[in-house]
């Protein structure tokens, strides 16, 4: 019973976790689309400011920026049940995500970047009085602020240091 208990507690507590990232867009630079998000550890680019603080101090000498507008369609839905006045129609959703990442050259042994993206958000608005009454709108924004450095250690180690701020607004609307 208790084994029970215990199985049945994880499960409910990692299916919140999957429902929550609904809503959140990993994928926060060109090459982290490209990759779905695969190369994380190695990040080599301006994105590292983002994703590997770390690893900004062994990039090659220079600075780096990368900026980028993705844009996102959710299609609308049609919704048909066996019983009609269930069905339903949600509205079409566009969105404009933008990210900025940057990484300084070296000064001594130490690195700086800063990262402006959007993590998470999108929003689905319904049409129909049905659906309406649990979830008319449903909009989540999210901006964060991620400045960060690094500090070279030797040629096989370094340090990374970051601040995010994260800045969100929501609208749950039903009738």
């Amino acid at each position: 019973m208790k084994q029970t208990l215990k199985v049945a507690t994880l499960l409910s507590l990692s299916t919140a976790t999957l429902f929550a990232s609904g809503y959140r867009i990993p994928e926060q630079s060109l090459n982290s689309v490209a990759l779905s998000a695969a190369y994380v550890a190695s990040a080599n680019g301006a994105d590292a400011s983002y994703y590997n603080p770390a690893n900004m101090a062994f990039m090659a000498e220079g600075g780096y920026i990368e900026t980028s507008l993705t844009y996102i369609n959710l299609p609308k839905v049609d919704y048909t049940d066996s019983n009609a006045a269930r069905n339903g129609d949600s509205k079409e959703e566009n969105f404009l995500l933008p990210n900025l990442h940057y990484v300084s050259p070296m000064v001594g042994n130490w690195r700086y970047g800063l990262s402006i993206v959007a993590p998470a958000g999108l929003s689905k608005r319904w049409d129909e009085s049905y659906q309406m009454r649990s979830s008319e709108e449903f909009t989540l924004k999210v901006i964060e602020i991620n400045p960060t450095a690094s500090y070279k250690v030797n040629d096989a180690f370094a340090l990374g240091f970051g601040l995010r701020g994260v800045y969100t607004t929501g609208v749950i609307k039903n009738q």
